[in-house]
């Protein structure tokens, strides 16, 4: 994980929601939703996975970044593909294969409101898979894992392993000072 994700009040001057990305050395940076801090922040997010990929031991790879929850259409854009597109651009033998989306908007599958690994599986669809290498998924937030248990499990179904997840953030509300101390999770499929 990158960061904690916190969600701020609207800036009054603006109406542009805030967030703050605290990241895992401590230091914390703020961006709006206006264009350029979303630009800002998506550089900045693809510049860390990159570093952490590096340290992770990985020198090229195909990044299949895990779609919104109502990405359903192949070719449309979303917040993940931007950022393994960054990826990308920043060293190219991190390719972006943004090959996944969903049959249909996917909706909440349990009592507690969270989807499960089942439901994204179930739900997702993809475009060509041929040529994929050394998969690494991303995703832009994480709440249980079950998106990235999900798309792993899909991808295995047709043959591809994932190799590694990244996950740029976790929504917060008042996070503990060792949040991001955490060890690296393994999600079991």
């Amino acid at each position: 994980m990158l960061a904690a994700l916190r969600n701020e009040k609207p800036a009054p001057a603006t109406g542009a929601e805030a967030y703050q990305l605290r990241i895992w050395d401590g230091r914390t940076r703020s961006f709006s939703d206006r264009p350029f801090d979303r630009q800002r922040a998506i550089a900045f997010a693809a510049r860390r996975l990159l570093i952490l990929m590096k340290q992770a031991g990985y020198r090229e790879a195909s990044i299949v970044p895990i779609p919104s929850t109502g990405h359903v259409q192949p070719d449309a854009p979303f917040l993940g593909a931007f950022i393994a597109r960054a990826i990308e651009e920043r060293d190219p033998r991190f390719v972006c294969r943004p090959v996944l989306s969903f049959a249909q908007p996917l909706p909440r599958s349990s009592p507690g409101g969270r989807r499960t690994a089942t439901a994204v599986r179930v739900n997702l669809r993809s475009g060509t898979l041929g040529g994929l290498g050394r998969v690494i998924l991303i995703d832009d937030v994480m709440m249980s894992g079950a998106h990235m248990r999900g798309a792993a499990a899909f991808l295995l179904e047709k043959g591809i392993r994932v190799e590694d997840g990244f996950v740029v953030a976790r929504p917060a509300e008042a996070p503990p000072e060792d949040m991001m101390r955490v060890p690296p999770v393994e999600l079991r499929l």
